[in-house]
């Protein structure tokens, strides 16, 4: 009898643990928008997680990159069950309220980009880090392509997230610094890291200021817009750049440069892809669901991106897209 009861001390002792480790997780994933590529792979790494690791539900809400929509997702989850919420926020003032109500019932956030009040972990980036490497990179790169040329730079930046942002003022300020009155800015245009948004504002300052000669954008999917605006202008003197390290970076990178040193210049790409972003985040986020512990997470968008270096660079991102499902990049 003593032998049986002793057995079921340590039998209650021990299995709490063990199903905290396995227990059942519910995982709400909130993209910036699904209409991001950045974002579509980012969530594809997301749902490669959860197809690989037993015992976690992935739920997915695209606010569609307004924040009203993000709020609202985020208060249908007063009456819904979850566990942990991966959280791109959009505006981190806006959200804290809502995320603040959340976590009194014990739901764990992650932060997938800006910092917001609340969260339990997010990642050290600062997206500072990732303006000044581009900085450097487009100094290195104007000065060997076109020495001695005045570089009229168009920055197309995303104000209304001053976290995104700080990429642009970075950029924008190394570059003054370094090649002082050979760098003239023309204009900084709200684009919101859109794609379409991007084509439209580039279209417009290209007939405003016909001596625009360099595009910096936010990220990769608003440099796809303005090269489609270049493109169509025919203007093959123009050179642009972004960062992410997406898709239509590493396709443009594979062409060679127009004999007027226009076209996709160099990218700015991360420590991880955006599929294992997308994997390593939810990893936090279930890991925080049942009750173990989290470190900050490094994804540095510090690693330049030229033609030399293009295929290596890309070799990491065909691997977890091949593994999510995804084509991998063509060379």
């Amino acid at each position: 009898m003593k032998r049986a009861i002793i057995l079921a001390i340590l039998i209650a002792a021990v299995l709490p643990l063990g199903v905290s480790a396995q227990k059942q997780v519910t995982v709400l994933d909130i993209p910036y928008t699904l209409a991001d590529e950045f974002m579509q792979q980012f969530v594809a790494g997301v749902r490669l997680y959860a197809k690989e690791n037993k015992n976690v539900t992935l739920l997915v809400e695209d606010p569609q990159g307004k924040v009203e929509n993000e709020i609202s997702i985020l208060e249908s989850y007063r009456s819904k069950p979850v566990d942990a919420v991966v959280l791109y926020a959009i505006d981190p003032f806006a959200v804290a309220p809502v995320v603040k109500e959340l976590k009194q019932k014990g739901i764990k956030f992650v932060a997938a980009s800006a910092r917001f009040e609340g969260q339990d972990v997010g990642h050290v980036t600062d997206e500072w880090d990732g303006g000044s490497t581009a900085g450097k990179m487009f100094v290195e790169w104007w000065t060997k392509n076109r020495p001695g040329e005045k570089a009229h730079i168009l920055s197309l930046d995303f104000p209304s997230n001053e976290f995104a942002n700080r990429r642009n003022v970075a950029f924008l300020a190394y570059v003054k610094q370094v090649l002082g009155t050979l760098v003239d800015v023309v204009a900084s245009q709200e684009t919101k890291g859109d794609a379409e948004l991007g084509q439209k504002v580039t279209e417009t300052m290209l007939i405003a200021h016909p001596e625009i000669n360099f595009i910096f954008g936010v990220n990769d999917s608003t440099i796809n817009g303005a090269m489609a605006a270049v493109e169509n202008a025919g203007r093959h003197d123009i050179a642009y750049a972004g960062i992410g390290g997406e898709p239509a970076a590493v396709k443009a990178l594979q062409k060679p440069l127009y004999p007027q040193k226009g076209g996709w210049a160099f990218d700015v790409g991360g420590k991880m892809n955006p599929v294992s972003w997308g994997y390593n985040m939810v990893d936090a986020a279930v890991k925080l669901a049942r009750g173990q512990k989290v470190v900050e997470l490094d994804f540095s968008w510090t690693v330049p991106v030229w033609r030399e270096n293009v295929k290596d660079y890309s070799v990491d991102l065909n691997q977890w897209r091949t593994r999510a499902g995804l084509k991998p990049l063509q060379f």
